[in-house]
């Protein structure tokens, strides 16, 4: 997995500029299996801490 982190999960993140707002902000996108991973999965950093 390029990219990935040392838990294995990574996602795509897209940023985007308001020209009206001069601000960017950015949006990020996961697949079913991705956010998964990110909510129950290993990558889910206050999970394991419990």
């Amino acid at each position: 997995m390029a990219n990935a982190r040392e838990s294995g999960y990574r996602s795509l993140y897209i940023t985007f500029y308001d020209n009206s707002a001069r601000c960017c902000f950015e949006v990020q996108v996961r697949i079913k299996g991705m956010d998964d991973y990110a909510e129950i999965g290993p990558a889910n950093l206050l999970a394991s801490k419990i």
